[in-house]
Formats: C-alpha cells, sequence, structure tokens
C-alpha cells in the first residue's frame, strides 16, 4: 500500500485523499543506510607530481643562469678599468703551467711563475693604452714592445738588453 509523501496518508489511485497531494509514483523508495553509494575513489595526483618536477626543474635552470649572468657580469667589470691586466689574469688562471704570484691593479703590474721551470715574469701594463707593454724577469731583464699606428701605417718597436728592434709596414 502507498501513502502520502505530504501528510503520511493513505493513497487511493494517483491523489491523496486527506491532503489532495498528487503521489510521486516515479520516485523511488529511500534505499537504507547501509546500501547508499560508495564515496568516490580519490584520484590520482600523478599530474601534480609532473607539473611540480617541471616546475622545480625550470626553477634550478633559471637559478644556473642567473649565477653565471653574475659571474660573466663580474668577470666583465675587470676590463672596465684595465682590459690587458684582466685578460693577463684570465689567460694566466687557463693555462695549467702558470700561476699569477700577485697581481696590483693599481700599478698595473701583474707577476706570473712558470710552475715547471719555477722562472718569474712580470708584466707591467700602465701603458697599454698608449701601445706599450714591458716585461721583466726575476734576474731584472726588461723587454719593452711599442706599437704605434695611424691609418695604413704602422711600427713595432721591441727594446731589449741586447739591443732595439723595429719593424714598419706602409700600406
Amino acid at each position: 500500500m502507498a501513502f502520502c509523501t505530504n501528510c503520511g496518508a493513505p493513497l487511493q489511485g494517483q491523489f491523496c485523499v486527506k491532503c489532495g497531494a498528487k503521489a510521486d509514483a516515479g520516485t523511488p523508495p529511500a534505499a537504507a543506510p547501509s546500501e547508499q553509494a560508495a564515496p568516490p575513489q580519490r584520484k590520482s595526483k600523478v599530474l601534480v607530481w609532473v607539473l611540480l618536477g617541471c616546475g622545480g626543474l625550470i626553477a634550478l635552470v633559471l637559478i644556473a643562469m642567473l649565477a653565471l649572468g653574475l659571474f660573466i657580469r663580474h668577470r666583465a667589470s675587470e676590463f672596465g678599468g684595465n682590459p690587458g691586466f684582466a685578460a693577463a689574469k684570465m689567460l694566466a688562471a687557463m693555462n695549467p703551467n702558470v700561476e699569477v704570484v700577485a697581481a696590483d691593479e693599481a700599478t698595473g703590474k701583474i707577476t706570473l711563475r712558470h710552475k715547471r721551470t719555477g722562472k718569474t715574469v712580470t708584466l707591467d701594463f700602465r701603458d697599454v693604452q698608449e701601445g706599450r707593454i714591458s716585461f721583466e724577469d726575476e734576474d731584472g731583464k726588461k723587454v719593452e714592445i711599442e706599437t704605434r699606428g695611424e691609418g695604413g701605417r704602422g711600427s713595432v718597436t721591441v727594446k731589449e738588453p741586447d739591443g732595439t728592434t723595429r719593424d714598419s709596414t706602409k700600406e
């Protein structure tokens, strides 16, 4: 026997005899609590982990690029004041047989030592902008190289204890 969902009175036909409400014949009776549907299963978080991994990798690459940029900027700043001095320091650092013993940017001198022979040489870069550079070994022997040029004409002069050598070119 069916009952009215509105007042609970017995139904006769499609309408309740007590309140006149229409009978809901299409609505199934409520299921017992033990027969309720199971909650939906939790979705896998694989996509979240993949996105976190990619984001972490991108962050590491950005940090590495920033560090490299700062390193290059620091090295390039050395070229601003005295490019010859900075270049000599970098070339000495790249040569495994040579080490920088002393470097004084104020005087423009850098002292290098050959690791195998132990001989040292001091380079003076004070006059590089005028086309001159000088080398002095540990015994005090000095070699000066001077270059001059304008247009298609130029000359190179090498002064050493044994004499002077000069080479000129004309266009």
